[in-house]
């Protein structure tokens, strides 16, 4: 989720709580404000209901409450303990409107000449009932007015705040190790933004610096490499044509000599690596990996013929993909190579080619160790001789390229899958 996004479903969340809270608050304010007003006006009709009782000795239906509810209960005892006035909400029938009509209830004692009477004015709550919704409705109004200007507001000055952060990132996104010029960003007005382009422009200057040193030491490496191994080369094919050597000192040279060749293997491979890293390789062309296949099964043919190893090509479908060539052909040719080094004599090789996948088995010792751990550099099966960089470098190109591979063992087959 964007932080743009999120902040805007925090401030509309954060909104509705408050609008509800305002509301309601609002709501209860003006309802206790109206009926205070009424209680004050009911308890004015008392001190005149009192006054008038005072002043007249009795009470006449007739002669005062015109606009008013009253209602006289005479009470054949009266206890002392209930002489507190209460107010309450009651609802009447209107028989001209043919409607329950709320209204607001006091309840008060007084003696009338030697009895006591309970009597009960009411005040209708129509007009305030109706005021409270209106002024309620009117403040919602004006507040879902604001709040919505407030937020039309947030999100512009979001996206006006926020503008320079997002260049930045864009910038950062397209900015590439290879290119000859340093990341450009913009100076802002936020303290903020500015040390984050500082940040940024002063790390993608280190990794253009740190990338282009390790390109130039990957270039002077592979080349004073050579000479040596060249030189240790050409010195043991002299010492083997050397005569009266034993056999102690000829085991020797030939221990050299591998140990001359695998060093010259592993520097190829670690040098492959580095310029896939490097960015070497990244043109690319449709490459049908079907001839490719067909190809590099007649390079091997040798190889398997030599351990009596049976192969099967079966096409379903014509696998192609992008790719450089060089990688395509590096790819094929330590996936089949693998296969068939890592055999058993008189085993099989069996090549199922999709349009999606291709699928490479073979018969062989199960492994010994991890299998999630083949494809990583120097990691190999602790029964095998190898360097231990073959699949590492198919999943350094398969990656590079789009593509998949992946290791799976069943039936007694181990089974390399490349896929897009």
């Amino acid at each position: 989720m964007k932080l743009f996004t999120k902040t805007t479903i925090y401030y509309i969340l954060i909104s509705f709580i408050t609008y509800l809270l305002i509301a309601g608050t609002f709501y209860i304010a003006v309802k206790h404000l109206i009926y205070k007003e009424v209680e004050e006006k009911l308890k004015a009709e008392k001190h005149d209901f009192e006054a008038f009782v005072k002043r007249h000795g009795d009470w006449t239906k007739s002669s005062y409450f015109v606009e008013n509810k009253i209602e006289i209960q005479k009470l054949s005892k009266f206890d002392t303990t209930q002489f507190e006035d209460s107010f309450k909400d009651t609802i009447f029938y209107n028989k001209y409107t043919k409607e329950d009509v709320p209204f607001r209830e006091l309840t008060f004692y007084n003696k009338i000449k030697n009895d006591w009477y309970k009597i009960r004015i009411r005040k209708s709550l129509i007009e305030s009932t109706e005021l409270i919704r209106y002024i309620t409705l009117t403040m919602l109004f004006l507040l879902n007015i604001g709040l919505s200007s407030m937020f039309i507001f947030f999100r512009k000055m979001s996206k006006s705040i926020w503008r320079p952060f997002y260049n930045t990132l864009d910038k950062a996104k397209k900015f590439d190790i290879k290119d000859d010029k340093d990341i450009q960003v913009s100076e802002t007005q936020i303290y903020e933004f500015n040390e984050l382009n500082d940040v940024i422009k002063k790390m993608t200057g280190k990794m253009r610096k740190d990338y282009l040193s390790l390109k130039e030491y990957t270039e002077n490496a592979s080349h004073e490499i050579q000479t040596p191994l060249a030189i240790i080369n050409s010195k043991v094919e002299n010492l083997i044509q050397c005569e009266n050597l034993t056999d102690k000192q000829v085991l020797w040279i030939e221990e050299i000599q591998n140990a001359c060749f695998k060093i010259s293997k592993m520097h190829k491979a670690l040098l492959l690596l580095s310029k896939i890293d490097n960015g070497q390789y990244n043109a690319s062309e449709l490459i049908i990996f079907n001839e490719m296949v067909c190809s590099k099964l007649e390079e091997f043919e040798a190889l398997y013929h030599h351990k009596n190893i049976s192969i099967s090509l079966i096409n379903k479908g014509t696998f192609q993909s992008n790719i450089h060539a060089d990688l395509a052909d590096i790819l094929l040719t330590n996936i089949i190579k693998n296969a068939i080094v890592h055999n058993q004599s008189h085993g099989s090789v069996n090549i199922e080619i999709k349009n999606n996948s291709i699928e490479v088995s073979n018969t062989g010792h199960p492994l010994i160790t991890a299998p999630e751990k083949l494809f990583e550099r120097f990691k190999k099966d602790k029964s095998s001789d190898s360097l231990g960089l073959g699949l590492s470098i198919v999943k350094k190109i398969a990656d590079h390229s789009g593509l998949k591979v992946e290791y799976r063992y069943g039936n007694s087959l181990h089974k390399m899958i490349l896929s897009k």
